[in-house]
């Protein structure tokens, strides 16, 4: 078959051929698609009899990616009720510039059986490559220094701003692994060795203009004196980010599949590896295994039990976030029954604990805001229960029905993150009134309550040097962060003609989350302002209908058409009344920071400024509206002896509310013409 791709600008061709000799019982079947040296498929797989199998599969394909503009926005930089966007950042990439990553995977294997001996020897291998750029946006923390004029901050300075540049990316990972299989009656065991590599050719990008001391953070006599913790000095120079260290590693595994009885079956697993971090030797040992029993007592009882665990050990301090992992013990055991209650109806119940030690999480987090006064916290050990109960209806009719309700609570959650409870109900709904219509629902309701608490180090209203948090709301010692998902899928296909079909279909997805936001203005400052209640929320709908026609077994006709609607963002406080009453009391207590009192003190100025700024945080910076159409058609024909010739014709077009740079349409068609031996 031969082909020409319009959005590669290029010619491409299929072929596909299979060969098989009875005489010798030997089959070969290979395949392969060429669009460009960068866009191919190839794959072959050779099979003699029972005694040997060989094969290999190769792909390459290019990832385009998209330019989008990063704000960095210093909350005092900004005047109150400004309209243009604060940003801070210097940006290296030229607008409306194509780029992307070229990923080229490949795997081989091969599998012998031995004369006389129920065993097969086997190796196996498999890469994967990515090379190319991407974009990259970071914090150079040192560009500028900080110079504030009565209590404000007229420039970027010190910890916000940011470059956009490309990020070169050329790394690779193998595998190649052996072992062997043996058939020993009831009882099938496979033992196999692998040896792992990743090698990243990093190259330094990111570029650091001077340490951040605090003797050069300002020359204005208003100058307030620094306050926290401040990030290390860095030289002058390129560094790079975003390290993804070299490592190898080896995994012993061993597998064992016993078919007992009829009824009773075991699948049983364990693994053990060897990690090396290749820059700093650090060594990773972990195990792990796995196990599920199936048991079916009487016909209408179906019982699994399951038990799973993975464990990590180091012996070494690790730095930051890079080359290594915490220590664990982690583990999860389940039991799920399926019983036939007659009458068409089935009941199904499951119950799983998960549980998980830590045990050298002193050394963590390894995640660091600049100054040291992120909240992610985990603890030695944590552990949930979940249990879920569904019954399923089917009347061999018209009907089809499964609906249930499952619930997870977690104690000592390990991460802010992790709610306490969890609860979802769920039901699915398949109606079928003749042969020639069908329709269905799918429902899910999902609710997470009793997040943990969070404590700053600003607390509202505290005086901390020359910063303090600022509470718009009313922050009440413990609060509850809370999130609820709604999705819902409904399809309606209808066979109009034997050759006819016709689907519709809507899909509606909803996440609502009220939580904690505390809004860092500047750390050399400290000011903070923080609301408990913070709405976001996430709606996605999606519209789509369908048709199939094929005239005389010849002529086809393919037709979809779909319309998504995506709105997220999240809605600050911005009560102008609640913020004055607020800022009338900090003067009163405090003094006012802009007429010259010492600090701690309020800075009406500051205050302005960090609504304004909350203001563009819920539009422009958190807010996203793309909506977007996509179409999608396939005309053929089926010609005598087995050809086929025909078109495809893909249109998409969406629309960036925020980045009307970033709107646009794809349209891309392909001629084929082929045959099918």
């Amino acid at each position: 078959m031969g082909e020409y791709d319009t959005l590669e600008q290029s010619a491409g061709a299929d072929a596909a051929t299979a060969y098989v000799s009875s005489l010798n019982h030997v089959t070969i079947v290979s395949r392969g698609n060429v669009l460009s040296s960068k866009d191919y498929q190839a794959a072959s797989q050779l099979t003699a009899g029972h005694w040997a199998r060989l094969g290999f599969d190769l792909r390459s394909f290019m990832q385009q990616q998209d330019h989008y503009p990063f704000y960095a926005f210093p909350v005092l930089d900004v005047p109150p009720g400004s309209t243009t966007p604060p940003d801070s950042t210097t940006d290296l990439i030229p607008s409306h510039t194509t780029f992307g990553v070229v990923r080229r995977l490949g795997k081989a294997q091969a599998q012998v059986k031995m004369p006389r001996l129920p065993i097969e020897l086997f190796v196996k291998g498999d890469w994967q490559a990515r090379a190319g750029v991407s974009q990259l946006a970071y914090l150079d923390e040192n560009t500028t220094p900080a110079v504030y004029v009565g209590g404000v901050n007229t420039t970027c300075g010190a910890q916000c701003h940011y470059q956009s540049q490309f990020q070169s990316m050329n790394y690779t990972t193998r595998n190649i692994g052996g072992g062997a299989h043996a058939d020993l009656g009831p009882v099938r065991l496979t033992y196999e060795h692998k040896y792992s590599s990743f090698n990243d050719r990093i190259v330094p990008i990111a570029t650091f203009t001077g340490p951040f001391t605090p003797e050069n953070e300002g020359s204005s006599v208003n100058n307030p004196p620094p306050y926290g913790p401040f990030p290390m000095d860095v030289a002058v120079g390129n560094y790079p980010i975003n390290i993804p260290s070299p490592s190898q590693s080896q995994t012993d595994s061993l597998n064992l599949n016993w078919a007992a009885s009829p009824t009773l079956s075991f699948n049983g697993s364990l693994s053990y590896s060897r990690l090396r971090d290749v820059l700093t030797s650090y060594p990773q040992n972990g195990f792990g295994s796995d196990e599920v029993l199936n048991w079916v007592p009487t016909n209408r009882l179906r019982l699994t039990a399951d038990y799973h665990q993975q464990n990590l050990v180091n012996n070494f301090t690790p730095y930051y976030s890079m080359y290594g992992n915490m220590s664990y013990h982690n583990h999860w055991e389940g039991l799920r029954l399926e019983y036939e209650l007659g009458q068409g109806f089935d009941v199904e119940a499951h119950y799983q604990r998960n549980g998980i030690t830590r045990s050298n999480s002193s050394l963590w987090p390894q995640v660091y805001s600049m100054d040291n006064t992120d909240l992610q916290t985990v603890v030695p050990s944590s552990s949930s229960n979940t249990a879920g109960l569904a019954l399923h209806y089917r009347d061999r009719g018209p009907w089809s029905a499964r609906a249930g309700y499952e619930w997870t609570g977690t104690h000592d959650p390990g991460f802010l993150i992790v709610p306490q409870s969890n609860n979802r109900i769920f039901a699915d709904l398949t109606f079928t009134p003749s042969s020639l219509l069908v329709f269905a629902n799918d429902l899910s309701i999902i609710a997470q309550n009793d997040f943990r608490s969070i404590a700053l180090p600003n607390t509202p209203g505290a005086a901390a040097g020359p910063g303090f948090g600022t509470d718009i709301a009313g922050l009440p010692p413990d609060f509850e962060r809370r999130n609820r998902f709604y999705i819902d899928t409904a399809t309606a296909t209808l066979r109009v003609l034997p050759a006819w079909n016709v689907g519709l279909g809507y899909s509606y997805q909803q996440n609502n989350l009220t939580t904690y936001m505390a809004f860092q203005n500047d750390s050399s400052v400290g000011y903070v302002v923080e609301e408990p209640t913070v709405l976001y929320k996430q709606l996605t709908q999606a519209y789509w209908g369908e048709t199939n026609y094929m005239l005389r077994q010849r002529l086809g006709l393919n037709l979809r058409l779909t319309y998504n609607s995506a709105r997220s963002g999240f809605r600050t406080d911005l009560n102008p009344n609640d913020a004055a009453l607020l800022g009338n009391q900090y003067l009163i207590s405090q003094g006012n920071c802009d007429i010259g009192a010492p600090p701690p003190c309020f800075s009406p100025t500051m205050f302005a400024a960090a609504l304004g700024n909350l203001n563009f945080s819920a539009t422009q910076i958190s807010e996203v509206i793309v909506p977007q159409w996509i179409g999608q058609s396939k005309a053929y024909y089926v010609f005598p002896h087995k050809f086929e010739g025909g078109l495809l014709f893909y249109y998409g077009s969406y629309r960036d509310y925020w980045n009307p740079n970033l709107n646009g349409t794809l349209r891309t068609f392909n001629v084929y013409v082929g045959r099918s031996w």
